[in-house]
């Protein structure tokens, strides 16, 4: 039996704890609903009779470890597991970075990451933000490797910057895609074809941060259709003494319309806080189709059996 260290943000078996404020909730879920996906999938993949898994929410986060967290760590465990989705980029390169790099240099045992991937937050597909953070990345990529570690890679730009910065595949790294897409087993996507009148889809992206009035425009002409929001309005929805600031600084500022209070108020707008609920959501309302461009919003559909 393999003995696990899973560094999670949260068990995501257990429901998500609103207890504690929205920037819980968020830290909970990885920084959006999206994330939250990858990290459940990893950690339903691995719970299984071959592993003992123990999860630690402090190896990612917590900066007070002490010599005896790490000598147990060493000592007890085969591995170290963690989900690392864009985590090769220019904002981690000075938030996270450092601080995990100094982590991963005291453990010696391997250390596998997964959903491992660059992001280049202009969104164009030049390699020149790598070279630029090049000492900083690959002191971060060695502190992972330096242990017969493993980097499972969630696609091909990931590929391009890790080959830039000198990386090899099959030696350093494999790209896999998101784990995510692997742990119901293989896609068995219903593809019924339906008359409009019956077409009910769901939408995905930004509302607000990218003003996109083709989405607006699609929601107030299509009844049937819900938009799926993964964290631009949990705090109008679950946090009733927050949103009532934020509604009244923010219609002096006319960020928000009543597009998205309309919304919210017909149940077509919704978010979620866990998992379980958002399929279950999936599950009892028949959509048939589903179209974004947030990449998980699109894969949890599919995973639920919508094209």
């Amino acid at each position: 039996m393999k003995k696990i260290l899973l560094a999670l943000d949260k068990n995501h078996f257990v429901l998500t704890n609103t207890t504690y404020g929205l920037h819980n909730v968020f830290k909970e879920l990885g920084g959006n609903s999206g994330n939250a996906i990858i990290q459940y999938a990893i950690q339903k993949l691995l719970t299984n009779k071959e592993n003992l898994i123990s999860l630690d929410f402090d190896l990612i986060h917590n900066n007070n470890k002490t010599d005896e967290y790490f000598d147990y760590i060493n000592n007890f465990f085969d591995c170290v597991i963690f989900p690392s989705s864009s985590i090769i980029s220019e904002f981690a390169s000075y938030s996270i970075l450092p601080f995990l790099t100094n982590v991963f240099e005291k453990i010696k045992i391997p250390i596998y990451a997964l959903s491992f991937g660059a992001s280049n937050f202009d969104c164009s597909l030049s390699l020149d933000f790598a070279l630029k953070n090049e000492k900083i990345f690959k002191r971060f990529i060695d502190s992972i490797l330096k242990n017969n570690g493993k980097l499972a890679l969630r696609g091909y730009f990931t590929q391009s910057v890790m080959e830039k910065l000198g990386y090899l595949e099959s030696k350093d790294f494999k790209t896999i895609g998101c784990p995510s897409m692997f742990y119901k087993g293989c896609f068995q996507i219903d593809n019924k074809k339906v008359e409009y009148k019956d077409f009910k889809p769901l939408l995905n992206g930004y509302l607000l941060r990218e003003k996109n009035e083709n989405l607006f425009k699609y929601l107030n002409e299509n009844k049937a259709s819900v938009f799926v929001d993964q964290d631009e309005f949990f705090d109008l929805m679950y946090f009733k003494k927050l949103s009532k600031i934020k509604l009244f600084i923010n219609y002096f500022r006319k960020k928000y319309d009543n597009n998205v209070l309309k919304l919210i108020k017909q149940k077509r707008l919704v978010g979620f806080l866990n998992i379980q609920d958002w399929e279950k959501y999936l599950l009892e309302n028949s959509f048939n189709f589903c179209f974004g461009y947030r990449i998980h919003g699109n894969i949890f559909s599919l995973l639920n059996k919508i094209p």
